[in-house]
């Protein structure tokens, strides 16, 4: 058997162990006590199998998180609403008028979908958000919650969407990478920029104890002064900053 194969068949294993895993929750606990149980199985896991995963240098946190993730995501498919204990920071950002629009920028961290449901949850429903080449795919489920956001797959009339959705003031969802590890896109940033539309960055943490901690901040680019490429690439530098202190506290806990 190659190692193609091998792959393969490891990728499903994982998979059908993750369903027993949420088969179980859903089985013997109520959907108040999903996150918890979610949580503490997950990091029981995560313990029992110390040191896998040493290749992709993903420490104990950072694996915890990557299976909590995929736990939630399947346990969103129930569609039954379940608590997610979150604590945020720089929600404030939303009170400002932006009458050019946001783009809502992230990367692909776990857990980045809790914080876009906390916005959500407290008034703050972003227009539509980018959901890859996935064309069958028509919303953006939010971990824990039945509401969703309208998706638009990426293609030849991609930006001209993005476009008009800002023009109106509106807001846009964007992971800006394939996968974290992988460069991020200026594209995104490029057309903020052109349209004078405001950055935002979106994170989300996995604390010790369970609790998410969801964080939001704007780009501090002053664009006025730049050409537009050399602006994208401070943004992207931001995000990416963002992104390793996160990654950062989880080798630290």
């Amino acid at each position: 058997m190659d190692i193609l194969s091998n792959l393969k068949l490891l990728k499903k294993a994982h998979h059908l162990f993750r369903k027993l895993l949420v088969a179980y929750i859903v089985s013997f606990y109520r959907p108040k006590y999903w996150y918890s149980a979610a949580y503490k199985l997950t990091g029981l896991v995560v313990r029992c199998r110390k040191g896998a995963n040493s290749l992709q240098n993903r420490s104990p946190g950072l694996r915890h998180a990557y299976l909590l993730n995929a736990i939630l995501s399947l346990l969103t498919r129930k569609n039954i609403a379940f608590p997610i204990p979150v604590i945020a920071k720089g929600f404030e950002l939303f009170a400002k008028e932006r009458p050019c629009g946001i783009m809502l920028c992230s990367v692909h961290l776990p857990l980045v979908k809790v914080a876009i449901r906390y916005l959500v949850e407290n008034g703050y429903a972003p227009k539509a958000a980018i959901a890859g080449a996935h064309h069958q795919i028509t919303a953006v489920a939010l971990w824990g919650s039945t509401q969703t956001i309208p998706a638009i797959a990426t293609g030849p009339t991609v930006l001209i969407k993005m476009r008009t959705i800002l023009l109106e003031g509106a807001t846009m969802v964007v992971l800006v990478d394939g996968a974290y590890g992988e460069s991020i896109s200026p594209n995104t940033f490029l057309l903020a920029n052109q349209l004078n539309a405001d950055i935002v960055f979106f994170l989300a943490e996995l604390l010790p104890g369970g609790t998410i901690e969801v964080s939001f901040y704007e780009s501090c680019v002053a664009r006025s002064g730049l050409v537009a490429n050399e602006a994208c690439k401070q943004q992207v530098k931001e995000l990416e900053e963002y992104a390793k202190r996160i990654v950062c506290n989880y080798h630290k806990n």
